[in-house]
């Protein structure tokens, strides 16, 4: 009886994270939109059932700064890849496909002797339509 109480959590905590879309979220974020749908899941249940998506390469965790975040990933290959941006206003996070950002991950290989790791590097800061907004300070092009 305890094996179907875990798949159902593994499956609440799931779609809480679909839910979210390109989002990467906090636990805190994930918990509001779990008790938006009336759905009691405890705190270290979630954590738990969020380790398991991750191994299971169906959720990915990324450094961010108020703490860890995490995000729902359709095809855990597709982002091996490539690098990623993350709004700090909306907290989605984009998929970036850029010659400039290959070049600069072959120099720091080549001169520095460092190799970025593509589906886990993230870069934080504003996306272009949170920017727009006057309290980011936007600059127009």
């Amino acid at each position: 009886m305890a094996r179907d109480y875990n798949t159902r959590q593994k499956a609440l905590v799931l779609q809480a994270l679909m839910d979210m879309g390109e989002r990467a979220v906090t636990v805190e974020e994930l918990m509001e939109g779990l008790r938006r749908k009336d759905s009691r899941v405890g705190r270290a249940t979630v954590y738990r059932q969020l380790d398991r998506l991750v191994e299971a390469g169906k959720a990915r965790t990324l450094p961010g700064p108020e703490g860890a975040l995490y995000q729902y990933v359709d095809d855990a290959s597709a982002c091996a890849h490539h690098l990623h941006f993350r709004c700090q206003r909306c907290g989605r996070l984009y998929h970036v496909e850029c010659e400039c950002l290959q070049a600069l991950s072959g120099h720091l290989r080549q001169e520095h002797q460092f190799a970025l790791d593509p589906g886990s590097t993230v870069l934080q800061g504003i996306c272009g339509d949170c920017g727009k907004e006057k309290e980011y300070g936007a600059v127009d092009p």
